[in-house]
């Protein structure tokens, strides 16, 4: 398997995005996933998709969510499983675009 580089961030809010830090971002990676442990529409994948669209960037955004359902209940640890949140179903989902 070759080598990649791969960087973790966390971005506490959407409002205002940080224009620096995706500038920088967009200028370090090919590639940026954003994972959202809530809905995909309307979140941090929705903000840097539609701020990068204006940039001069050929930087591809994939977003992984939930899909637009209701709301479920049970333990965190249950709905991460279910829903990929996982270190592993991360990675999982990382390398199948690499």
């Amino acid at each position: 398997m070759e080598d990649h580089d791969i960087a973790v961030y966390n971005m506490s809010t959407i409002k205002p995005l940080n224009e620096q830090f995706m500038n920088k971002t967009l200028a370090e990676f090919e590639t940026i996933f954003v994972f959202e442990d809530h809905s995909i529409y309307g979140g941090a994948a929705s903000s840097i998709a539609e701020w990068s669209a204006k940039q001069p960037s050929p930087t591809r955004i994939i977003p992984y969510g939930i899909n637009d359902i209701f709301g479920e209940s049970g333990t965190p640890e249950d709905l991460y499983i279910k829903h990929g949140f996982t270190a592993e179903l991360i990675k999982e989902k990382v390398l199948s675009y690499l």
